[in-house]
């Protein structure tokens, strides 16, 4: 596969190990910049903050509520806000490039 995919040619084999530029949205209404990874059943996000990525796995637990406390203080949010807060978080892609369609959905989290 090469990257970026630009065209359908650029596939590879799956799509569901391509991470998806995407707008996230917290039940509150905060808003924050982000990937996706994944299509259809999206298992891990990236979210931006101050030049950083705060990776965030529903397979690793642990590793990603310290990501989250870390992605909160980094905001200047930790003391209002907890990482419970965040979920669900909706998201919405931004690829803006034809052939392909933007999709959204909802990214959950047991903590």
């Amino acid at each position: 596969m090469k990257y970026p995919v630009l065209t359908i040619d650029d596939l590879g084999d799956s799509i569901f190990d391509l991470s998806f530029k995407a707008k996230f949205s917290t039940p509150t209404g905060q808003s924050f910049d982000g990937y996706i990874v994944g299509f259809g059943d999206v298992f891990s996000i990236g979210l931006f903050a101050n030049d950083k990525v705060f990776f965030v796995n529903k397979n690793l637990v642990t590793l990603s509520k310290g990501q989250l406390h870390s992605f909160l203080s980094e905001l200047g949010s930790a003391q209002t806000t907890s990482i419970e807060d965040l979920f669900p978080l909706s998201y919405s892609t931004e690829i803006h490039r034809a052939p392909f369609i933007d999709f959204g959905g909802v990214f959950y989290m047991e903590l």
